[in-house]
């Protein structure tokens, strides 16, 4: 944007060129605002109520400018996504905002070199505990007898942390290898039958299909696509049940998941599938449909020609040149970034390995299994939606899960790191 032309003006009529920009040149459900980048531009006037309308926005700095008046006590309701505020080197006066706690994302707050007045209120201790002064506590050096209490704490709580992670991945080798001797899913119920038989008796029950086939999808078709689900189709297994490859009569190709378990009733499980097949995205594996028979749940996706990554990896990794696993990271990583910030309220994927990337023809990457750890639960409460203590993939799970059971961004990036790292080691 061009800097003279915003020079001295007030930061309403700059908010307002930019939403007309942005207005202008994106559709309403293609790009959205979410970083704003202001320094230095000379503006003035107060701090207006238009940023509301910048809902999504995640980076404020409107720093060094000349804006005066106080600080919008509503500035979290306006932007609830905010990550990073910076509004140092202005004239802002009056007090700082307790409400400024009440921006669940707030990680960096810069306001210095202004004549704010007033103590910093002491709910603002919940965004770090790097703030000190009245009443958040006395400013000062550390001791050093307080430092060599920290350093041993340090040390023993290090010590602590490989015993921890050694028994943990001991615990995840064991069951890693029960799992592997009678599979995800595959074979017969718990009660001695088998699960395709119970398919076989209910053949003519129909597929349900987000977009309108030209022809309609039953569920004797996808047992003849499978083979009856057999071994020899499967593509992956994972904690969320097994995929396999079905090949209509038409020569098309599509991707069975049976999910191993799920605890939600049918009313809520549909309602929670048309969520999920509304969601598209360059990097995800569309969900195509769904088929429900008695405690049988399969999902319909689109089939991806070059598997997973992690068979790849396995069977076929030098055709993987590092331009190529660039892109494929850079792909997965674009997936997970729209579920955890294009979405609201966040989707958690709490399972990312490369097990759950797919590769298409072109070897661009896509996320699958997104949205199915809701389905371990039963509700929409704050149910752990670990199954059995099953926390993930072997690996890329975050070391906090196990002990606090709940699943956050963070332990999707984590894991996402791992999932990155590994390929290092092929």
């Amino acid at each position: 944007m061009n800097r003279r032309l915003l020079h001295g003006r007030s930061l309403f009529l700059v908010l307002l060129l930019v939403s007309l920009l942005f207005s202008f040149s994106f559709g309403e459900d293609d790009t959205r605002l979410i970083g704003l980048e202001l320094r230095d531009f000379s503006l003035t006037g107060s701090i207006p109520d238009s940023l509301q309308f910048c809902h999504s926005l995640q980076t404020l700095n409107l720093a060094g400018n000349s804006l005066s008046g106080s600080i919008p006590p509503q500035i979290c309701t306006w932007l609830p996504y905010l990550v990073t505020l910076d509004l140092s080197q202005n004239s802002l006066t009056g007090q700082i905002p307790e409400d400024l706690a009440n921006c669940s994302y707030l990680n960096n707050l810069i306001l210095d070199d202004n004549k704010l007045s007033g103590n910093i209120p002491y709910q603002l201790s919940s965004l770090g505990s790097g703030l000190c002064g009245g009443p958040l506590g006395k400013c000062g050096g550390l001791s050093k007898k307080s430092m060599a209490i920290i350093i041993a704490a340090g040390v023993f709580g290090a010590a602590a942390s490989l015993l921890l992670g050694f028994g943990l991945w001991w615990w995840y080798f064991m069951r890693s290898n029960k799992r592997s001797k009678k599979g995800y899913g595959i074979g017969r119920r718990d009660d001695g039958s088998s699960w395709a038989d119970i398919l076989r008796a209910h053949k003519l029950t129909q597929v349900i299909l987000f977009q309108k086939p030209l022809v309609k999808v039953k569920l004797a078709d996808l047992l003849a696509a499978t083979n009856n689900f057999s071994v020899q189709n499967v593509i992956v297994s994972s904690r969320m049940g097994t995929t396999y490859k079905a090949v209509l009569r038409d020569g098309s190709a599509l991707a069975i998941k049976r999910l191993s378990v799920c605890k939600m009733g049918e009313k809520q499980f549909r309602m929670e599938m048309n969520k999920l097949g509304q969601l598209r995205h360059p990097n995800l594996v569309p969900l195509l449909g769904f088929c429900l028979v008695e405690e049988e749940k399969l999902l319909v996706y689109k089939h991806l020609s070059n598997g997973t990554l992690g068979s790849m990896l396995r069977g076929n990794a030098t055709v993987l040149d590092w331009p190529t696993r660039f892109r494929i990271a850079l792909g997965a990583a674009r997936g997970l970034a729209w579920l955890h910030h294009g979405c609201h309220p966040p989707i958690l994927h709490q399972n990312i390995s490369s097990n759950v990337v797919l590769l298409d023809e072109d070897f661009d990457a896509r996320v699958m299994d997104f949205g199915l750890a809701r389905l371990l639960t039963s509700s929409e409460s704050n149910e752990s939606s670990f199954v059995y203590g099953d926390l993930g993939e072997i690996g890329y799970v975050a070391p906090e899960y196990s002990s606090t059971m709940v699943a956050s961004v963070k332990g999707d990036s984590y894991s996402f790191g791992w999932y990155f790292w590994s390929w290092q080691l092929d």
